[in-house]
C-alpha cells in the first residue's frame, strides 16, 4: 500500500465523486495528491460542493481504515489507472474506472481475454457447449472472462481452471462476498490461481 493509494481511497470515498471526475481532476491538475492538496477555491473552480470538498479534507477514517485492511490482505491489490498494471484497452473505453480492486494476480488483467457468459438456468446442453468453447478458446491462448455467476458463468470459470488455464471474475457484488454463494469454491480456486 502505498499514499498514493489512501488518495485514492479518499478521492473515490468522497461523495459527488466518481471515477470521472476522479480522473479529470487528476488530470488537471496533475496527480492525486495535487487534488488532496488543492485549496477550496481550486476545487470549488471545478464545481465540487462543500461536502464532497470537506470529505477529502477530512474523509471517514473508519471507512478509509476498512478500505487499507482490506488492502493490506495478502493477494488483494489495488490498480490504479495511471499505473502501469492498468489494463490499457480498459483505460481507452469512455468512462473507465478508475481503480481496479483486485484479489489474486493483477498481471493475468494484461492477457489477451474473451468474455463468456450466458443464462443463469442453462440446459445441460448449454453447460457442455460453456465448457467445450472455454476449453477450445484456452487452447487458443485466450483468458477466460466472465461473472461468476450460477450456470454458463462459472462453468466457464470452472472449465478454464480445470484445463490449467487463466481466467477473471468481473464481479458487480464487490470482492468482499461472493454471490451467489454457490460460487464460493470456484472464486476461491480463482483467487489463488488468477484474478477477481
Amino acid at each position: 500500500m502505498t499514499n498514493s493509494d489512501q488518495a485514492w481511497l479518499t478521492a473515490l470515498r468522497a461523495p459527488g465523486l466518481g471515477s470521472a471526475r476522479v480522473i479529470e481532476l487528476t488530470r488537471s491538475l496533475g496527480s492525486i495528491e495535487a487534488v488532496l492538496g488543492a485549496d477550496t477555491s481550486t476545487l470549488r473552480r471545478f464545481g465540487l460542493r462543500r461536502e464532497t470538498i470537506t470529505a477529502l479534507r477530512r474523509p471517514d477514517e473508519k471507512r478509509l481504515e476498512g478500505d487499507l485492511e482490506w488492502l493490506n490482505r495478502p493477494g488483494h491489490h489495488l490498480v490504479i489507472i495511471d499505473n502501469e498494471d492498468y489494463p490499457a484497452l480498459l483505460g481507452r473505453i469512455p468512462d473507465p474506472p478508475a481503480v481496479l480492486f483486485v484479489q489474486g494476480d493483477p498481471g493475468v488483467l494484461w492477457q489477451p481475454q474473451l468474455a463468456v457468459v450466458g443464462s443463469r438456468n442453462p440446459t445441460a446442453g448449454g453447460l457442455e457447449h460453456a465448457r467445450d468453447f472455454s476449453t477450445e478458446l484456452l487452447r487458443q491462448g485466450l483468458t477466460i472472462t466472465s461473472g461468476l455467476a450460477s450456470g454458463v458463468d462459472v462453468t466457464a470459470h470452472e472449465a478454464a481452471l480445470d484445463a490449467g488455464g487463466l481466467t477473471i471474475a468481473v464481479t458487480g457484488t464487490g470482492l468482499d462476498r461472493v454471490y451467489p454463494t454457490s460460487s464460493r469454491s470456484t472464486a476461491e480456486r480463482i483467487r489463488s490461481q488468477c484474478a477477481i
